[in-house]
């Protein structure tokens, strides 16, 4: 466990809080590991769009109230409430929309494997949009992410038969994954551009929850679940998948790039195994302890500085060429 410990420290570029990043990022992976199990309780006699909106709308209204209390700033440029409007409808609206209804289709095994697509995007789409290099150990973390997944739900992707209905659910499960990215980038200009990430997401609950009032209307109306299941899971989502999760998604994404932000995609798939595993009596099999251990693998290498890579190549080499020496000294 060492080598995760030291990777968690090294969250950040040279000379941020690590401490802090380290602590941002373990918060998202936990609370977003859980959200699996409260958004079960949302499915049912209440519209998908109904339901997001509602939490969308709430955890916008309770955070104006907090920016409110504390005077903070409200006042913003068209431009700056058009970047909030696009992090909003991208990450907090449509997103979940593509998700719930690829979850309907096809088994939500298959549906991580195809969000954790998010981490691929992520990286080409800094690439192409923000300009930043990417580093070969964020690709090869990628890579071993990715497969690290399908190995994981590797029951549910092998069986899957992709019929007209199985690969709805695939495009809709991409659709949500591809959303998920934009905003990250969006998100991620936005705070270079010194916006902050509180107001950002105030506002873009709100802009979200509005975008989805047609969208409601014309599934389903505006119900509403009176049961205990319902109202616990919907006051979860909205304190903590959202109010508190986003924050600090949105937070540590701003420290430490949207390329390395979003390999939690691929890890809360593993903590929400674990959750279930306490709530539900979930079984591990073989595929999934292998997957996990090889998304662990690669979470390390994705969130180690290349710079700390490097230095331990080079301490490898020179042991190396100490052990090769050795036995010359004797002769």
């Amino acid at each position: 466990m060492r080598w995760l410990r030291c990777a968690m420290c090294s969250l950040s570029y040279p000379g941020e809080a690590t401490i802090l990043n380290a602590m941002l990022y373990f918060v998202v992976v936990l609370v977003w590991g859980s959200t699996w199990i409260a958004i079960a309780h949302q499915v049912g006699d209440v519209s998908n769009a109904a339901s997001i909106c509602y939490r969308s709308a709430a955890a916008g209204v309770l955070l104006f109230a907090y920016l409110i209390v504390r005077r903070a700033r409200l006042r913003f440029t068209a431009r700056q409430h058009v970047l909030m409007a696009i992090i909003g409808i991208t990450m907090f609206s449509c997103n979940y929309l593509f998700l719930y209804a690829a979850e309907q289709r096809i088994p939500s095994g298959l549906v991580a494997v195809l969000f954790a697509m998010t981490l691929p995007l992520n990286v080409i789409n800094s690439w192409l949009f923000l300009h930043r290099p990417i580093p070969w150990q964020v690709l090869v973390a990628t890579t071993v992410g990715i497969a690290g997944i399908a190995v994981m739900f590797w029951d549910d992707v092998s069986g899957a038969h992709f019929d007209g209905t199985t690969l709805l659910g695939v495009a809709l499960a991409l659709g949500g994954a591809t959303c998920f990215s934009c905003g990250n980038i969006v998100s991620a200009f936005s705070q270079s551009e010194h916006l902050p990430v509180v107001q950002a997401e105030a506002y873009g609950l709100v802009y979200g929850a509005l975008v989805l009032i047609p969208v409601t209307l014309a599934t389903g109306g505006f119900g509403f679940s009176t049961t205990g299941g319902y109202l616990w899971s919907l006051g979860y989502l909205i304190l903590f998948g959202s109010i508190l999760g986003f924050g600090f998604y949105l937070t540590i994404l701003g420290r430490i790039g949207a390329e390395r932000a979003g390999y939690i995609t691929v890890l809360f798939p593993v903590v929400a195994l674990l959750w279930s595993t306490l709530f539900e009596r979930y079984v591990w099999t073989v595929h999934t302890v292998i997957g996990a251990l090889i998304v662990l693998a690669g979470s390390a290498l994705a969130v180690t500085p290349r710079r700390r890579l490097s230095r331990a190549a080079a301490e490898g080499e020179v042991v190396d060429e100490r052990r090769q020496a050795a036995p010359a000294r004797r002769q």
